[in-house]
C-alpha cells in the first residue's frame, strides 16, 4: 500500500519521462525518417503543449504548481532543439537563437548566487560546528528535499572513504554495532567478486559498445566505493539513547528516531517470527541481529538517497545488548505513560 502511495505521487514525473524517452528512440526509426516533416511538427506540440498538460493533470490539484509547469516546459524546450532535426521549425529556431544564451546566463547567476551563499553560511556555521557536521549543516542550508538528501549521499561516500577512525571513545549513552563477526569479511568478498566480474564484464561489453562498458564498470565502481565508505563510517554513527528520543542509525545510511512511548517490548533474540521485519543494518543478508524492536505505531526509517521506508519491527545488532536493552527501559519508565518493559 506504501509503495503504491509513493509511486502515484511521482507519477507526474514519471510517466512524461517514460514518454519523454520513447521520442529519443522514436526519432531514431525509419517511420520518423521517412515522414520527418509531419512528425518534427507532432513532436513539437506533444513537447511544449501535450505533455506540460499531461504534467499538470496528473498533479492532481486544481490550481497548478506553476513553478514545476515551468520546470517541465523548460527541459521539454531542451529536448526539443535535440529532437527536432535541422531545426525546420519557427520556435525552435528562436530557442536556439534566443532562450539558449539567456538560460546559459541565468544558469550561470544562479551558481555564482548559490556559491556566495554556501560561503557565508560556511563562515556562520564553522564558529559552533566543524567536521562532518557542518558540511552536511550548509549542504541542508542551500538544499531543500531530495536534491539535499542526493547531495548529502554522494558527500558522505566521498567524506567517508577517506575518513579515518573515530577518535573518542563512545560515551555512556552510545551504543556500536561493529563487533558483529564476519560482515568485513563477507562484504571484501563480495567487492573481490564485483571487481573481477566488472573486469570481465567491460572487456566482454566495449567490444560491442564502449560508452555501454564505461557505464557499466563506472556503476560497479560506485557500487564498491559504497560498501567501502559504508563500512568505514560505522563507528562514526552509534545508537543513542537520547533523553527525548531513541536514535537508530547503521552508518549514514539508515537512521531512524524513535519516541520511547511508542515502544511496545524489545526481545534479545537473533530470530523473529515476522516475515516483514525491517532490519538496521545496510548488509541485512550478511548481518545478523541480536535485539528485536517491536512498535504500537508504525516507525519511519530513511535510507539512502532520502528514501523512506516505514515499520512496526526491527532487527539490529548492539554490541552490549543487555546494557542497551537496561538503559532503553530505564527511559522508558521515566516517560509518563510510558510502557513498562
Amino acid at each position: 500500500m506504501i509503495l503504491n502511495k509513493t509511486y502515484s505521487k511521482h507519477l507526474e514525473i514519471i510517466v512524461p519521462a517514460i514518454i519523454l524517452s520513447g521520442m529519443f528512440l522514436f526519432v531514431k526509426s525509419q517511420i520518423f525518417i521517412s515522414n520527418q516533416i509531419i512528425f518534427s511538427r507532432a513532436l513539437a506540440f506533444d513537447l511544449l503543449v501535450g505533455i506540460p498538460v499531461l504534467h499538470y493533470i496528473l498533479q492532481g490539484n486544481v490550481v497548478p504548481d506553476f513553478r514545476k509547469l515551468l520546470k517541465t516546459f523548460t527541459i521539454c524546450l531542451i529536448c526539443s532543439t535535440f529532437l527536432i532535426p535541422n531545426a525546420d521549425i519557427e520556435i525552435i529556431q528562436i530557442i536556439n537563437k534566443w532562450l539558449y544564451p539567456i538560460a546559459k546566463i541565468w544558469i550561470a547567476y544562479k551558481v555564482v548566487q548559490k556559491l556566495l551563499i554556501v560561503l557565508n553560511d560556511y563562515k556562520v556555521q564553522s564558529l559552533k560546528l566543524k567536521g562532518h557536521e557542518l558540511y552536511i549543516k550548509i549542504i541542508e542550508n542551500a538544499f531543500k528535499g531530495k536534491i539535499a538528501e542526493i547531495l548529502k549521499m554522494e558527500f558522505n561516500v566521498v567524506y567517508f572513504l577517506f575518513a579515518g577512525k573515530r577518535e573518542s571513545n563512545y560515551n555512556n549513552n552510545e551504543f556500536g554495532y561493529t563487533t558483529i563477526k564476519g560482515t568485513v569479511e563477507m562484504v571484501s568478498a563480495f567487492i573481490f567478486i564485483i571487481a573481477i566480474e566488472t573486469i570481465v564484464a567491460h572487456i566482454l561489453l566495449s567490444k560491442l559498445n564502449l560508452i555501454l562498458a564505461i557505464i557499466c564498470s563506472y556503476g560497479s565502481l560506485y557500487l564498491i566505493i559504497l560498501f567501502i565508505s559504508i563500512l568505514k563510517s560505522r563507528t562514526h554513527f552509534p545508537i543513542i539513547i537520547g533523553k527525548e528520543s531513541l536514535r537508530l542509525q547503521y552508518g549514514y545510511v539508515n537512521n531512524s528516531f524513535v519516541e520511547y512511548t511508542d515502544i511496545d517490548y524489545i526481545e534479545l533474540t537473533t530470530k523473529s517470527s515476522k516475515s516483514e521485519l525491517m532490519k538496521l543494518s545496510a548488509f541485512k543478508g550478511i548481518e545478523k541481529h541480536n535485539v528485536v524492536m517491536h512498535f504500537l505505531n508504525s516507525q519511519k526509517i530513511t535510507k539512502v538517497f532520502g528514501i523512506k521506508k516505514q515499520y512496526t519491527s526491527i532487527g539490529i545488532y548492539v554490541d552490549n545488548p543487555e546494557l542497551f536493552l537496561e538503559q532503553v527501559s530505564n527511559r522508558i519508565n521515566e516517560v509518563p505513560d510510558g510502557n513498562k518493559l
